[in-house]
């Protein structure tokens, strides 16, 4: 029996509220390129029917140049809630992206500032914006202006050691305007290896007003539990964990 302290309790079973939205589930499925299309999403379902699921990341520049929707953004109107996620540096893409989303069925629309893989980053997009904040800024707020459901940002603490940036960055997008923070307690430079550093999101929360989302490391119910214990996050986002295991 795993044991949980009272304010936990609480917390765990009230509804998670994203802007206008309230999803009642504080774990989410995270968005895994190459992963998290309809298939697996109807899987984790299965398991977790009220949780927040979202899309593979899609390419804003690739759905400006394209008349179809990617099959990626296509999602099936009742697997709700829903979100999709974008990715770009050119806000005026971004916006024209999120549109789509919504038209598609997205409760959200997630941008991501966290990808660290180098054929996302030298585009300018994923964890490069953590060093262009003022285009993640006005990435956030083209969002805002171009569609009426929440905006929120999934990225990392810095780009290296040597620039941990993400308590300055993440204020910035709340004052933005963002709904939600996901952030997965990792540099970009160190992808997916050593162990997420849950302080920094501990103290990312103590900062901000909006839902802070931990992620990173959460491969079991006792580190979603111990993850959420020590940094008072409002949820936990599961990803590379769900892999094989979706229960």
């Amino acid at each position: 029996m795993i044991s949980l302290s009272p304010n936990l309790q609480a917390k765990l079973v009230a509804p998670l509220k994203i802007g206008s939205v309230a999803v009642n589930s504080r774990v989410l499925q995270s968005p895994l390129s190459g992963v998290s299309d309809l298939v697996f999403r109807r899987l984790v379902r299965r398991y977790a029917p009220t949780s927040m699921m979202y899309t593979e990341m899609a390419n804003a520049t690739e759905v400006h140049h394209f008349k179809a929707v990617p099959k990626i953004m296509e999602i099936d109107p009742n697997e709700q809630p829903i979100s999709i996620q974008l990715f770009d540096c050119r806000p005026d893409f971004i916006a024209e992206a999120a549109c789509k989303a919504v038209a598609e069925g997205a409760q959200t629309i997630d941008i991501n500032m966290g990808c660290p893989v180098n054929k996302i980053t030298k585009k300018g997009g994923g964890s490069s914006l953590l060093r262009q904040p003022e285009v993640a800024e006005a990435i956030v707020k083209a969002a805002i202006r171009a569609v009426e459901v929440p905006v929120t940002v999934k990225t990392r603490l810095g780009w290296d050691d040597r620039e941990i940036t993400i308590l300055d960055f993440a204020k910035r997008m709340e004052d933005a305007g963002a709904a939600m923070l996901t952030l997965h307690g990792r540099t970009r430079a160190q992808g997916y290896n050593g162990s997420a550093r849950w302080e920094w999101i501990g103290r990312v929360k103590e900062v901000l007003s909006i839902p802070v989302i931990a992620n990173g490391d959460i491969f079991s119910v006792e580190s979603a539990v111990r993850c959420l214990e020590q940094t008072q996050a409002d949820g936990v986002m599961c990803s590379r964990g769900t892999l094989g295991y979706p229960f």
